[in-house]
């Protein structure tokens, strides 16, 4: 019901949601276009529209937080490019909406971690999901779409944190500055909304 009420040219729309034969069930709009993973086929993409991309995913992570519910599930696979070449956010099946019962069930550890590697904070794994653990599977998104790798594969386990940018050479300080700071492993260090996360993005010099 809450993935009902979204209506925005960056999030896949959901027509119908119910039960049937004990299942539960929810019908979203067939997207006629390619995921960003299909899209780069292991080539980074240019730099400007790494930049235009994250500020498309950040327009629609400003309305759904608006809305209270966190996706929880992004990475390049679950954003797919029209065929006019508009960005829109799918796969919202284990997204969450953050109501007082959400609230309960975490401070319960009730709820269940959704884990995709280079994308998932460590919050999330341990079922504690907020607003900013969006924030990280942005940065490990943005770091894909600029090196054609995993995050993962830039984990240092000497300093503990993700060192890619020689894999990036040029890149604007205040982007690479600006992707770290998403990817910090306190949630309560990053970026504090998608709106600063999109004024920052519009400063940069790509």
């Amino acid at each position: 019901a809450a993935l009902a009420r979204l209506d925005h040219p960056h999030i896949v729309t959901i027509y119908d949601f119910g039960e049937l034969g004990g299942f539960a069930y929810f019908v979203m709009e067939f997207v006629d276009g390619t995921d960003l993973a299909q899209r780069m086929r292991a080539a980074a993409i240019p730099r400007p529209e790494a930049l235009r991309i994250a500020g498309d995913l950040c327009d629609a992570l400003h309305y759904s937080h608006g809305k209270g519910v966190i996706h929880r599930d992004i990475k390049p696979s679950n954003i797919m490019l029209r065929s006019n070449g508009c960005l829109v956010l799918i796969d919202f099946g284990t997204a969450r909406e953050v109501n007082q019962s959400y609230l309960q069930k975490k401070a319960a550890g009730e709820i269940t971690g959704v884990v995709t590697h280079g994308y998932t904070p460590m919050e999330q794994m341990s079922g504690k999901a907020v607003l900013q653990s969006d924030f990280y599977a942005l940065g490990g998104t943005a770091v894909y779409l600029l090196t054609a790798q995993n995050p993962t594969s830039f984990y240092d386990f000497t300093e503990d944190k993700l060192v890619w940018r020689d894999a990036v050479p040029g890149i604007a300080p205040e982007f690479a500055d600006l992707i770290d700071s998403m990817m910090v492993f306190s949630p309560a260090k990053r970026p504090a909304s998608s709106r600063d996360i999109f004024n920052r993005l519009v400063a940069i010099d790509s």
